[in-house]
């Protein structure tokens, strides 16, 4: 016979008959507890190794120096980004200023804006519609 788990009859009880037990969950909760302190203990000691480790070797430089590698004073960046500033700063003035490039052959370098005006005077090169689209190139596999 099918007994349904959900059914209200009376001679089924609805709750436990007998209470947890206590002494196994303080006994986890304390294994628990001082577990969580050791390894507090353990981390704080081993941080103060390392501390003690750091401060008995040299201080860094910012030379950064390898025998394997031989580039003349390589230094980190002291001032990553006054260096960016003034990078972008150099840049704006190749883009936005008229510069000889090669005086020998007389090449120069036009404001990026101006390019734009001359090209847009001048037309971008259009392929004409009875061209034939170009042939790419097959390697074989």
């Amino acid at each position: 016979m099918h007994t349904d788990p959900h059914s209200t009859s009376s001679n089924k009880e609805g709750y436990e008959k007998r209470d947890a037990q206590v002494k196994p969950i303080l006994i986890f909760c304390l294994i628990l507890c001082v577990t969580a302190v050791v390894v507090q203990v353990g981390l704080y000691v081993y941080y103060k190794l390392l501390a003690a480790h750091e401060t008995k070797q040299d201080a860094p430089s910012i030379y950064v120096r390898d025998d394997r590698w031989h580039a003349p004073d390589v230094t980190l960046e002291v001032h990553p980004s006054r260096e960016y500033e003034q990078m972008r700063e150099e840049e704006e003035i190749l883009l936005n200023n008229y510069q000889w490039r090669d005086p020998e052959h007389e090449r120069v370098s036009i404001p990026v804006s101006k390019a734009m005006e001359i090209m847009l005077k001048k037309g971008f090169p259009v392929r004409s519609e009875n061209a034939a689209p170009p042939q790419q190139e097959r390697t074989a596999s």
